[in-house]
């Protein structure tokens, strides 16, 4: 259902980073929400700088404010001034759009947040990892966040499932999977069909991952896998590992057979996608817990193989229906998995066109919107309505109405 206002709603985003500065599945929802284009609806991101002072500009039609930052520590920005930015742009929106885990997020609610403002939080992942009392610290701030959110929002079952801090939350829970553009990464223009081509004729067993460069990723058992197989491969993406893992590929004789490409822009991953026979996804823990690159190379038409996470991703892309799903931190079977594709074309070639079918059919970005844009207002008209009525007003008929 597509929802209309009344008024005009004000949606702050809220996160560590930005699509502006890092690609990756997060900042690539909250770029697809906040472009969304609807009609009484205005869009804007707060997040940090990986490294450099503040930054306020406009980007693909949005406002994007990004405070001052250090650097990035434990894959978090260094960014002393980012909770109050939070707390004070959170006076101006009607609704803020809080994506954890990001403790400074749970830092500027607890400075405070407007009554007369919904909070929703995008729940992507939970803080692991961290020393006992660090991580005691951290997680009784995210519960004073999730006690003051009007809704929390999971991406897929598993995870609601198996989380203990939701657990007494779950009245406020929505389960809302992600989305893509679909028609975007499903169809190449004449020129990038050509190059796609060539890139494939060059490299015809040529597997593609895509994410940040950091631990949980699993890009070090991609490393492992490929040299039992006989394949190349190119890794996209940029983050902390970048030098181990391109050490790692050197000592394991893959200097010729990998390429690390960086950060690329849509565009170009987008060609890349369609170059490839294989798309690796070897992520190792519960820190994933969807994956949306994996809807990125369903909607190309690309066989998929993860991993069996406890998590949203192996119910994303589906073993033997749109994937091959092996155990994480298993290199031996990731290798016999990528090989299995790789020589089987006709066996890749059906799960690739399921995985495409599946993508439009169930996680088109339409979806995505429509129902995120929908839970948003409610938090709205909700909200309003129990401040109204705590100050003992009575909301004007019509008021703040979703139709």
């Amino acid at each position: 259902m597509q929802a209309g206002y009344a008024s005009i709603m004000n949606i702050l985003h809220a996160y560590k980073v930005s699509h502006a500065e890092i690609y990756g599945g997060i900042p690539e929802a909250i770029r697809i929400l906040a472009t969304a284009g609807r009609p009484a609806v205005t869009s804007r991101l707060l997040a940090a700088r990986t490294l450099g002072l503040r930054r306020r500009f406009y980007f693909e039609g949005f406002s994007i404010q990004l405070t001052g930052s250090f650097g990035t520590m434990a894959s978090t920005p260094v960014a002393p001034s980012y909770p109050f930015a939070l707390a004070r742009e959170a006076g101006s929106a009607d609704v803020l759009a809080l994506h954890v885990p990001f403790p400074l997020n749970d830092l500027g609610v607890w400075m405070g947040i407007p009554e007369r403002t919904a909070m929703v939080v995008h729940w992507h992942a939970e803080v692991a990892g961290r020393r006992l009392l660090l991580q005691e610290a951290v997680n009784g701030l995210l519960r004073k966040t999730l006690a003051r959110a009007d809704r929390i929002v999971v991406s897929n079952e598993e995870t609601l499932r198996s989380s203990d801090l939701l657990a007494p939350y779950l009245d406020k829970c929505a389960v809302v999977p992600f989305g893509v553009d679909t028609m975007f990464w499903g169809a190449l223009g004449g020129d990038d069909r050509v190059e796609a081509e060539q890139l494939a004729s060059l490299h015809p067993r040529l597997v593609l991952a895509v994410g940040r460069l950091v631990p949980y990723k699993g890009f070090d058992m991609l490393l492992e896998a490929l040299t039992r197989i006989d394949a190349s491969a190119l890794i996209v993406g940029a983050g902390s590992q970048w030098g181990r893992l391109r050490r790692l590929a050197e000592r394991r004789g893959l200097g010729e057979r990998v390429v690390f490409t960086g950060a690329v822009p849509r565009e170009r991953l987008r060609i890349l996608l369609h170059a490839a026979k294989v798309f690796a996804f070897p992520s190792l823990t519960s820190a994933e817990t969807f994956g949306i690159v994996q809807l990125e190379a369903m909607s190309a038409g690309l066989p998929i193989v993860n991993t069996s996470l406890p998590t949203g991703v192996p119910t994303v892309a589906r073993h033997g229906l749109e994937a091959l799903t092996v155990p994480p931190g298993d290199p031996a079977k990731l290798a016999e998995a990528i090989g299995q594709l790789l020589d089987a074309p006709d066996l890749a070639k059906n799960l690739g066109l399921a995985g495409r079918q599946r993508a439009v059919a169930e996680f088109d970005q339409r979806l995505f919107i429509d129902r995120m844009h929908e839970l948003y207002a409610q938090s709205m008209v909700s909200r309003r309505s129990r401040a109204r009525s705590s100050n003992g007003a009575v909301p004007k008929e019509g008021e703040f109405e979703i139709r």
